[in-house]
């Protein structure tokens, strides 16, 4: 019987987060099934996109993080 592979064993095959074995399995299905090549090559496409984006938070949002951390970290000091 023919293993089938779902997408999300295509996106742990392109985050190289499958075994020696399994990517060999993987890549012969490839091989087999256009429309899963088809999938690999659209998640490669979208990979390489979000690997491009750089992300920048809000200024607000830093100083709110910020505020909490030195409030926690006093009350933990002042308990020791």
């Amino acid at each position: 019987m023919q293993q089938v592979y779902t997408e999300d064993d295509i996106i742990r095959y392109v985050y190289n987060e499958v075994s020696a074995s399994e990517k060999v399995l993987i890549e012969k299905a490839m091989e087999n099934q256009p429309s899963l090549f088809q999938a690999y090559n659209q998640l490669l496409e979208i990979k390489s996109r979000m690997d491009g984006v750089v992300l920048n938070p809000n200024a607000s949002s830093v100083e709110l993080i910020l505020e909490h951390s030195i409030k926690t970290s006093s009350h933990l000091e002042a308990s020791i």
